[in-house]
């Protein structure tokens, strides 16, 4: 059985529901948060979120957290309701929105440059790749506050010493040659950055918050 788990916020929220423990966030490529986006045309796609009430929304994939968890959460809060769909041809009722997965950041804007969606949810990388002079064409409906990268966490009742040795081995390998030379060849990780009771009972509160806003755990 798994005795740990590295995950962006959302997919931990769904494993610390069964106890397991947040101990660490990672930093990548020198990022330690981001944010999550909603997308849409300026020329003639919709200028607020209540504006997609019978459109489509492209969302990344069912687990992510920039590109559906955050973003679906934030039609929740405009008060929208979702529906998914089989196909960009299924018809989206007048009263909510559809959604479709586009499996691959980089697909999003030729996915709604395509007539497929209205709008699409992402990670705000991809809002800063467009630059300026794209920029110009597309407009933002709703920007997330920072969430971290990914968290670490470990399955309830595994030894308390061993947790912490490894979570102590993680924040320290950014101290040594043989550290950074382990972080770079995992995923081109920068640190681990250790995570406090406190900190980690406010992570918990906030993942859960969008997971029962959305029904998440039920509803792919």
């Amino acid at each position: 059985y798994v005795s740990s788990v590295l995950e962006s916020r959302g997919r931990a929220a769904g494993k610390t529901d069964s106890g397991m423990q947040i101990t660490c966030k990672r930093w990548k490529k020198g990022v330690r948060e981001y944010s999550s986006v909603i997308i849409s045309r300026k020329k003639d796609g919709p200028a607020r979120l209540e504006d997609l009430k019978g459109k489509i929304v492209g969302f990344e994939d069912p687990w992510s957290t920039s590109g559906y968890f955050l973003p679906r959460a934030a039609l929740h809060e405009a008060g929208l309701s979702v529906q998914r769909l089989e196909s960009a041809r299924d018809p989206v009722p007048a009263d909510k929105v559809g959604y479709l997965f586009f499996e691959g950041a980089e697909k999003s804007i030729p996915f709604m440059a395509a007539g497929r969606a209205s709008a699409v949810g992402v990670e705000q990388s991809i809002w800063d790749q467009l630059g300026e002079a794209g920029q110009a064409e597309y407009q933002l409906l709703y920007r997330s506050a920072p969430v971290p990268r990914h968290l670490l966490s470990f399955r309830k009742g595994l030894d308390p010493a061993l947790v912490e040795a490894v979570t102590q081995a993680l924040v320290a390998a950014e101290n040594s040659d043989d550290g950074k030379g382990f972080l770079k060849e995992f995923e081109a990780t920068t640190r681990f950055e250790a995570v406090g009771a406190e900190e980690e009972s406010k992570l918990r509160t906030l993942a859960f918050s969008i997971l029962k806003k959305t029904e998440l755990l039920s509803d792919r």
